[in-house]
């Protein structure tokens, strides 16, 4: 079990997205005091009262594990209940920045394992894979109408953007002689990038495979030459590792990855 807290960052507090432009937009503080020197000029603005406060979270965690010289494997559950979670709000700021704000209750919980094993001589396997929920327990968001009137959302229950509810890692490596030839999936879940959780502002799950191929030289005048060729995303998965919805513009808007990409390295070792 642990307690924690964070202070929120300055962008917290400065980037109030107000709409196309921000610029000259206030910050997140209640109040103001402009200082003035002696003719009168006002010299700077001192805010005060922030709008946004530090988050608090309680940790539990629960956790084992088992190894041998051939296998480790450790499990692990955690529980954290977070009070005032500065939490993206789905929204960006015009440099591409998320927009973040206070929760006032919010829950991540989930379990995660991983796995090493040495499968034959040579042949070494390696993974982790994590399954979460998060989700706001209490949350009431403010906004605006299409007339400028407040409006309250009851947001309570509904997934958090931009945490995927699924991550898997795995990795075979196989170690002939001087070569090195590894093989890696990537798997993340559906990500949404509001509160709304809609089918048609999220992020659809994608999985990757990477492949890599390296081999050792003993040079006379060196202690090694390592040459390695990556392939990345083999099958040229077209995916988005991130986005938002824009809701002034009624868009959605997505980072792409990169198709299948190719890149060597050359290490020298002296």
């Amino acid at each position: 079990f642990s307690i924690s807290q964070r202070e929120p960052a300055d962008d917290d507090y400065y980037d109030a997205w107000q709409g196309p432009d921000d610029l000259g937009a206030k910050p997140l503080f209640a109040a103001a005091d402009a200082v003035r020197n002696s003719a009168g000029e006002v010299e700077y603005v001192e805010w005060r009262d922030p709008i946004i406060h530090p988050e608090k979270v309680s940790d539990y965690e629960f956790g084992l594990g088992y190894r041998t010289d051939a296998l480790h494997f450790k499990a692990n559950a955690y529980r954290m209940d977070f009070r005032n979670e500065i939490v993206p709000y789905g929204q960006v700021d015009d440099d591409g920045n998320p927009v973040k704000g206070n929760a006032e209750k919010t829950v991540h919980r989930g379990l995660e394992f991983s796995l090493s094993a040495l499968l034959a001589p040579g042949l070494q396997f390696s993974g982790n894979y994590s399954i979460s929920d998060n989700f706001y327990s209490k949350f009431i968001y403010h906004t605006w109408d299409e007339n400028w009137n407040v409006v309250s959302l009851d947001y309570s229950g509904a997934a958090i953007p931009l945490f995927p509810d699924q991550l898997l890692n795995a990795r075979l490596t196989c170690t002939p002689g001087a070569f090195n030839i590894s093989a890696s999936v990537q798997h993340v879940g559906k990500q949404y990038l509001d509160n709304t959780q809609r089918s048609d502002r999220m992020l659809d799950p994608f999985t990757v495979v990477n492949l890599s191929l390296s081999y050792r030289l003993k040079m006379a005048t060196t202690n090694s030459v390592k040459i390695a060729l990556f392939i990345n995303n083999v099958f040229d998965v077209e995916y988005e590792t991130s986005g938002y919805y824009d809701a002034w513009a009624a868009a959605r808007f997505y980072y792409p990855a990169a198709t299948r990409n190719y890149y060597f390295s050359l290490q020298v070792g002296i």
